[in-house]
């Protein structure tokens, strides 16, 4: 606090996050007139896509259910480190953090519950997978040479 009672910022001003937007903003990505917008297409996944897909509620349904956490707390038990699929920590091993079903829940959901074909991850190659998946890539064969 300075001498006249007011707080300093805790971050020096940055742009606002927003493409091409020239506002500067203290401790927020976005500014006033951007926050509403980022926000809405943040929640929009999660409140229109998981609800209107059939796969993807079916998927979410499986994740919800207590026969997944016991299925994914005892794969994490006996797999304890990452596959590193994509070598992104080849020199250090990393602990499992999410179990990948390999051919996808969506179109495999009979194999919700197969150890086979759930593939140890920490969140770092976890996110690369799902992201190659979310563009069109297969991923099957990342799983084949483990």
């Amino acid at each position: 606090m300075n001498g006249e009672g007011l707080t300093m910022p805790s971050r020096s001003p940055h742009p606002c996050a927003a493409p091409g937007c020239p506002a500067l903003v203290t401790g927020a990505r976005y500014c006033v007139k951007h926050i509403d917008r980022a926000k809405a297409a943040a929640s929009v996944y999660d409140k229109t896509t998981r609800k209107d897909d059939p796969v993807l509620a079916l998927t979410s349904q499986i994740h919800r259910g207590g026969n997944w956490r016991k299925c994914e707390r005892l794969h994490k038990a006996q797999n304890p480190l990452c596959c590193d699929p994509l070598k992104l920590h080849p020199l250090r091993p990393t602990p499992t953090q999410q179990s990948h079903h390999i051919l996808a829940l969506g179109t495999h959901p009979h194999l919700a519950y197969d150890m086979d074909n759930l593939a140890p991850l920490c969140t770092r190659c976890h996110a690369a997978i799902e992201a190659k998946e979310r563009n069109g890539e297969a991923t099957q064969y990342i799983f084949k040479t483990q």
